[in-house]
């Protein structure tokens, strides 16, 4: 039997732990895509009014985006990376209708604002998950890219999730590469 002391020393030093992913947490990508899937999903139902379904995660994402718009939001201090959201023309034309009530006919600058405010309020919810594992990180501003074909290259040497979403429109991705600590 441990001495009562003791007890109470091991209790006080194991609540003094936190988890801060992408440092101690090996369970990474895990916690990351967890964390991304909670703020979308909350997203989508708070604001844009449209359900989404996290799909399961994918190794790669095609190298040239075909008739999509995309949103970069960089990310730094206690964790180091980029968030991009690609979506292909109609999911973000639906995305647009859904968070200001009427869907536009083709990509317009409201489409590619909307698609820059949703990478920027998911990253807004990454923050906050973050904050609760003591993890501090200050956000960009996003830049929007849309066209009928182009590439994205995000961090050469950093860790890749990529994430995809099901809406009633179609599909998105929400990719997350990150590097650690700056």
């Amino acid at each position: 039997m441990m001495p009562l002391r003791e007890v109470e020393d091991n209790r006080r030093d194991s609540a003094l732990k936190v988890s801060r992913p992408g440092f101690d947490d090996v369970s990474t990508v895990e916690g990351y895509s967890g964390m991304l899937a909670e703020a979308t999903t909350e997203v989508f139902a708070t604001m844009v009014m449209m359900e989404v379904e996290t799909l399961a995660l994918r190794p790669a994402r095609p190298n040239r985006l075909i008739d999509s718009v995309s949103a970069v939001l960089g990310v730094s201090g206690g964790l180091r990376g980029v968030l991009a959201v690609h979506c292909p023309e109609r999911v973000a034309r639906e995305i647009c209708g859904g968070l200001l009530g009427e869907t536009p006919v083709e990509v317009d600058a409201e489409v590619k604002d909307t698609i820059g405010e949703m990478v920027n309020m998911i990253a807004g919810g990454l923050k906050i998950r973050l904050l609760q594992q003591q993890c501090e990180i200050e956000l960009a501003v996003p830049s929007v890219i849309a066209g009928s074909s182009y590439e994205v290259n995000l961090l050469s040497r950093a860790e890749r999730l990529l994430l995809p979403f099901e809406t009633v429109a179609g599909t998105f991705l929400l990719e997350f590469k990150y590097a650690g600590k700056t």
